[in-house]
């Protein structure tokens, strides 16, 4: 369970990313922000005592993740 919870959070976040991304003065401040709580909730992960606390961080950790998985083929298309 804990290697597909992660694919539900995905689910939510593209549709917060896509939101997100609409308007351009977000996209670098929104980036920044969903990198660090990423990385925050992989080392809660790391400390996380309950399979609870683990479900929920791991989609948390889908949910943030999937900005960076849509911005960058985005980004690839527009300056590459």
């Amino acid at each position: 369970m804990l290697g597909s919870v992660v694919y539900g959070g995905m689910t939510l976040g593209s549709a917060a990313a896509a939101g997100a991304f609409a308007y351009s003065g977000m996209i670098k401040p929104s980036l920044s922000l969903t990198l660090l709580l990423n990385a925050l909730c992989y080392f809660g992960f790391t400390q996380a005592k309950s399979f609870y606390e683990e479900a929920g961080l791991r989609f948390m950790i889908g949910f943030f993740q999937v900005f960076v998985c849509i911005y960058m083929p985005v980004w690839a298309d527009n300056y590459a």
